[in-house]
């Protein structure tokens, strides 16, 4: 079986960059529900509690991953 993760991916990219839930829904035209599910997963993935850690977590992934050894 083949999943389209692009549309989770971008949300998920959009929740970590502190985006609301409309406003991603609106500009990826999906529903509300679709960008809480995604949001979620998110939450999940990076062991954090909220949008708000998301971002951080993100961030500092995004630096590490940067960082010549």
């Amino acid at each position: 079986m083949v999943e389209d993760i692009v549309e989770r991916k971008r949300s998920e990219k959009l929740v970590a960059l502190g985006r609301k839930n409309l406003t991603i829904a609106q500009d990826l035209g999906i529903s509300v529900g679709t960008v809480k599910i995604n949001a979620t997963r998110l939450f999940e993935k990076l062991r954090v509690p909220d949008r708000t850690e998301a971002a951080y977590r993100a961030a500092e992934l995004v630096l590490l991953s940067s960082e010549e050894p």
